[in-house]
């Protein structure tokens, strides 16, 4: 068990606690069983490649589709030539990289993202955006199986709890409910996860805010969720009944909810996580 911001996000995305030297992502290694091997497949939105996505897969990574393009306004074509050109001559992983980069330029070219549908309303903060891209992504059906949005904002709440849950909490609802709205009835065809590195103190501290803790919850939407539930079994709250007698108790463990999504998703039924024996499951699918 870790309390490190760090720690904790760079364990959850290997999806192996308490081993920092695991060389892929689970996500990596989801779409590594998955056919096809377009780069569209798993696409992140972020400024950098994700600790989920680490690995050999490829993997699209971008903030804004619509501007992922070349920037060559009145000599695009001869860029692109002269570019393909110097990649496709470069046999490392630079050339791959390169090569991928431009079949995905020209997929999203080809399928435009198109704009909400239903009246769906995204809020203007980034996850948002985000979802906002994910749910055009699925509309477009290029073939996308995993993607990843990073959710920024001030959820380390330290003091003024109340008031900074309100301003960050916020857009990540409407965001979610947005992205429900906007699929329709692909969202049959869809599950999203939302989880954090770790939670916060059963207690307030002195600054009217929480620190850091152990048990913490996942928020999963999907037409194969088995949704307005609360899993999971509840210690309570007596000094007893907390972990080191300040923290919630986690009762489940996060590789079980991945595992169990992977399988009802993508049908993989062998275990992601290396030296880990996935439990019956969770009951959330």
């Amino acid at each position: 068990m870790t309390l490190s911001h760090f720690d904790a996000q760079d364990f959850q995305e290997s999806g192996t606690p308490g081993d920092k030297q695991t060389p892929t992502g689970w996500l990596d290694r989801a779409i590594a069983r998955l056919p096809g091997t377009e780069v569209t497949q798993a696409v992140s939105f972020s400024s950098q490649l994700v600790r989920s996505f680490l690995g050999p897969e490829p993997v699209l990574v971008a903030q804004s589709l619509s501007s992922f393009d070349l920037h060559a306004r009145n000599w695009r074509a001869e860029a692109e030539t002269r570019l393909r050109a110097m990649y496709a001559a470069d046999s490392t992983e630079v050339g791959d990289t390169g090569t991928e980069t431009f079949e995905a330029i020209n997929t999203l070219l080809r399928a435009p993202t198109p704009p909400p549908s239903n009246g769906a309303v995204y809020p203007t903060a980034t996850v948002g955006n985000a979802l906002r891209q994910a749910a055009g992504l699925v509309k477009t059906g290029v073939g996308t199986r995993c993607i990843f949005v990073n959710v920024t904002g001030g959820f380390d709440t330290h003091s003024n709890q109340l008031t900074n849950n309100t301003s960050d909490y916020r857009p990540l609802g409407q965001a979610l409910a947005a992205f429900a709205t906007d699929l329709g009835g692909r969202l049959d065809d869809v599950v999203l996860m939302v989880t954090t590195e770790f939670g916060r103190t059963a207690a307030v501290n002195g600054a009217a805010g929480t620190d850091h803790g152990t048990g913490y919850a996942m928020m999963v939407l999907g037409g194969r969720v088995r949704g307005w539930r609360v899993l999971g079994r509840w210690p309570g709250l007596g000094r007893g009944q907390l972990y080191e007698n300040r923290d919630l108790a986690a009762t489940t463990d996060f590789r079980d909810v991945f595992q169990e999504l992977a399988r009802a998703q993508f049908g993989i039924a062998e275990s992601l996580v290396p030296g880990y024996t996935p439990g019956p499951g969770t009951g959330v699918v």
